[in-house]
C-alpha cells in the first residue's frame, strides 16, 4: 500500500501513461503493460476525479440541509415558546424542542413531536388560539423542506463513501503494477533514464515543472513543447 497522498499518484497515474505511450516498444516486457498498467492508471485516476466531484457535492449538499434545518430549528422554537407562554399544555416546556440544533434528526423529530402536541388541541380554536394553524402550516412546510435536504445530503456522503473505498482499490491496485513497471523500466532503459526517473515519486512535487519531457528530441531553449495548456490525454488506442 502506497503511503504518498492522493493527489501525488494521481500525477504520476497520468503519466504513467505517458511513459508506457514512449517506451512499449523498446521491450515485450514493456508492452504488456498496455494490458495491465494501463487499465489501472486510467481506472484510479477516473476514480480519483468522481470522488473530487463526489465531495464538492456532498458538502454543497450538506450545506443546504444546515441551511434548511437551521430554519425548521428557528420555527419550532418560535411556535413552542408561543404554546409555553400561552401555557396551553400542561407541564409543556419549550426548552425540549430544537434543543439539540447540531443534529438534523434531533430537530426534525422535535418539529414532528410538536406537531404532535398542536394536533391534539383540538379543544381550542381559532378564537382562542389565532396561531393555531399558522403553526402548523408553517412547522409542516419547513419539516417537508428539511426532510428533502436531509434525505439528500445522507445519499451524497453514502455515494461519497462508496467512490472513496472504490478508489482506494484502484490506487492499491495501480501502485502494484507502477512498481513492477518501474523494475522493468529499469531492466530495460537504466535507472537514469529520465523516464524512469520521471515515476520515482521523491521527484514529484506540488511545484515542479518539466517534468517528463522525453530526453529525445527535446524542444530547443524559448521553443514551446506544446504540452503547457495542459495534461496530454493518451488513449489504449494511441498506445496500441
Amino acid at each position: 500500500m502506497s503511503t504518498e497522498p492522493q493527489w501525488k499518484n494521481r500525477r504520476l497515474a497520468a503519466r504513467a501513461l505517458r511513459v508506457v505511450a514512449r517506451t512499449h516498444s523498446l521491450d515485450r516486457t514493456l508492452e504488456s503493460y498496455l494490458h495491465t498498467l494501463v487499465p489501472a492508471a486510467e481506472a484510479f485516476i477516473e476514480s480519483y476525479d468522481q470522488v473530487r466531484v463526489a465531495e464538492k457535492t456532498r458538502r454543497q449538499a450538506l450545506s443546504e440541509a444546515k441551511a434548511v434545518v437551521q430554519t425548521l430549528t428557528h420555527a419550532v422554537r418560535a411556535w413552542a415558546g408561543q404554546v409555553s407562554a400561552m401555557e396551553l399544555v400542561e407541564g409543556f416546556s419549550a426548552r425540549e424542542y430544537a434543543d439539540n440544533p447540531g443534529v438534523p434528526d434531533d430537530v426534525i423529530n422535535g418539529a414532528n413531536a410538536l406537531l404532535v402536541i398542536l394536533a391534539g388541541l383540538d379543544q381550542f380554536n381559532e378564537a382562542t388560539v389565532p396561531f393555531l394553524r399558522l403553526a402548523v402550516e408553517d412547522i409542516e412546510e419547513k419539516l417537508a423542506f428539511a426532510r428533502e435536504a436531509w434525505t439528500r445530503a445522507e445519499a451524497a456522503r453514502a455515494k461519497f463513501q462508496l467512490l472513496v473505498e472504490s478508489n482506494r482499490a484502484a490506487e492499491r491496485k495501480f501502485n502494484v503494477l507502477l512498481v513492477a513497471f518501474r523494475k522493468s523500466l529499469a531492466a530495460t532503459v537504466g535507472t537514469a533514464s529520465p523516464e524512469y526517473q520521471s515515476l520515482r515519486a521523491r521527484k514529484v512535487s506540488r511545484g515542479e515543472k518539466d517534468h517528463d519531457r522525453p530526453a529525445i528530441g527535446l524542444p530547443a531553449e524559448g521553443e514551446s513543447s506544446g504540452l503547457e495548456g495542459g495534461e496530454v490525454k493518451i488513449s489504449r488506442a494511441m498506445v496500441g
